[in-house]
């Protein structure tokens, strides 16, 4: 009986510790989506579906995704019909086979670092019904060499685009009212003036590397100033802004100490959060 009874609880402490042991296995072999359909993984939520990633496996985000990828406009399962309406969160993430994407009209959003690492792919067109690209949405997708942007995109996240090292085309549509800091970083391709400061299509985009000092007269005919254009440079003493601009972004003058007046036109709409937080020589603005 007692070689019976060690027996029994031997067995029973065997039985315990291998169920602990599949518990906390789970959320490394974890399933993100609700169903695949031809190839492409759904979450659904009410009417509408969001292409998601396959699984979440050692403290990474697998998907299968390689080659030519066409997101369709809606599925159909258990004899309902969903509209596709976003790519989700890291849904193609480091999937470095795949070499293009078409994006229906009825996707709304491009979550954040939704094609981190796709390093294959070439070309990426955002249609009309996007008005937001999250952050990191592309970061070093270093063979995309152009990308068109539809014209209802109003944001693009931090990060977006940097480390696309191959990238040689963007148009940034009259829709766009706020560029995330280092949006397109490491592109290496947008217009740099005498000054150092960058202008991507009609934006200014922030400075090459040296910080600006003195004064600073931007650009007639640039329509936007991105999110922590200027952040931190100390140096800063003035800043005239033309009357074509109507959006400065979240922390664009944040903590630019030396910065004693500037010239607002008249055209602005919207000043992002923090946009001159921490100026603390500012003594004089004033609308053009």
């Amino acid at each position: 009986m007692c070689w019976k009874q060690v027996i029994t609880n031997n067995t029973k402490d065997m039985k315990r510790e291998l169920l602990l042991l599949l518990v906390a296995l789970l959320p490394m072999v974890a399933s993100s989506y609700d169903v695949q359909i031809d190839g492409i993984y759904y979450d659904f939520s009410g009417d509408n579906a969001t292409v998601t990633y396959q699984k979440y496996q050692n403290d990474y985000y697998v998907s299968d995704y390689s080659g030519e990828v066409v997101i369709p406009e809606s599925v159909t399962y258990g004899g309902k019909t969903y509209s596709v309406t976003s790519i989700g969160y890291r849904a193609f993430y480091g999937c470095s086979g795949l070499t293009s994407v078409t994006i229906p009209n009825s996707v709304t959003s491009i979550g954040e670092e939704a094609f981190r690492g796709c390093t294959s792919l070439t070309s990426v067109t955002i249609p009309n019904s996007v008005t937001s690209i999250g952050n990191y949405a592309f970061d070093c997708c270093t063979s995309l060499t152009s990308i068109t942007i539809g014209n209802s995109v109003t944001s693009i996240g931090y990060r977006a685009f940097s480390g696309c090292t191959s990238l040689t085309s963007v148009t940034i549509p009259n829709s766009m009212t706020s560029i995330g800091s280092q949006a397109f970083y490491g592109t290496g391709w947008y217009k740099a003036q005498p000054n150092g400061i960058l202008y991507l299509d009609n934006w200014l985009i922030g400075y090459k590397e040296t910080k600006p000092t003195g004064n600073v007269a931007i650009n007639s005919g640039t329509r936007g100033i991105a999110n922590a254009a200027f952040k931190d440079c100390s140096g800063l003493t003035s800043v005239t802004i033309p009357n074509s601009v109507t959006s400065i972004g979240e922390s664009a003058f944040d903590c630019c100490t030396s910065l004693t007046s500037i010239t607002i036109g008249n055209s602005v709409t919207s000043i992002g959060y923090r946009a001159f937080s921490g100026c603390t020589s500012l003594t004089s603005s004033r609308t053009a």
